[in-house]
């Protein structure tokens, strides 16, 4: 009987070398999902920051919008005036008035508190795509609602004349369309970003 070191199983290192590229791959696709967190975070802030310091075109885009939407409605001759943030409208035949949407009333400072939350929600959370998809949603529920308001404003003052129209309209019908809009827009974008997988799904990931 002869001692002598056992031959190595060419198993065993096959498997360890299909082990390392395994986590090779792993580790690359974790750094490139960390990149992928990192810039969907600050193009958000940036969005943000952007949205704060060029509102008044922003302001400008809300107006020619609205022009389009209260000509549709109406029925009646309306548009943007160029390179400001107002719009005009026909209230009779030969009279027109004019709408300037005011830093106040934008929906710029609506949107920011979103993506701000969208940036922290995307580097926190395991998901960065059910955040981004709600902040899509809500910045557009937030256009849809401030054009009902500006809409709104429209037609008291139409119906009503500018005094007492513009009055309710703006100070009582439109606060009551942006409280509602943007409690309902709230709503649906914590439904979307936060709310987590159901258990079936999660049992399926499991196995």
């Amino acid at each position: 009987m002869t001692a002598g070191a056992l031959p190595r199983r060419p198993g065993r290192a096959a498997s360890r070398s299909r082990g390392g590229h395994r986590g090779a791959r792993r580790g690359t696709a974790f750094q490139a999902a960390i990149i992928g967190r990192l810039i969907a975070c600050l193009s958000c802030v940036l969005l943000a920051a952007t949205a704060v310091r060029e509102n008044f075109l922003f302001r400008g885009f809300e107006a020619t919008l609205a022009s389009h939407v209260v000509a549709l409605v109406t029925s009646m001759p309306a548009g943007p005036i160029p390179h400001t943030p107002t719009f005009w409208f026909t209230v009779a035949p030969h009279h027109e008035m004019g709408l300037q949407i005011t830093p106040a009333c934008t929906v710029v400072l609506m949107m920011t508190p979103f993506l701000i939350a969208t940036a922290f929600l995307v580097w926190r959370r395991s998901s960065t795509v059910r955040p981004l998809v709600a902040c899509a949603i809500a910045i557009a529920m937030l256009l849809v609602v401030n054009q009902l308001r500006i809409l709104a404003i429209i037609m008291f003052v139409l119906h009503m004349g500018f005094n007492g129209g513009f009055y309710w309209g703006h100070t009582l019908v439109g606060s009551l369309i942006t409280i509602f809009g943007g409690s309902a827009t709230l709503v649906m974008y914590v439904l979307i970003a936060v709310r987590r997988g159901t258990p079936g799904r999660a049992r399926r990931f499991a196995h």
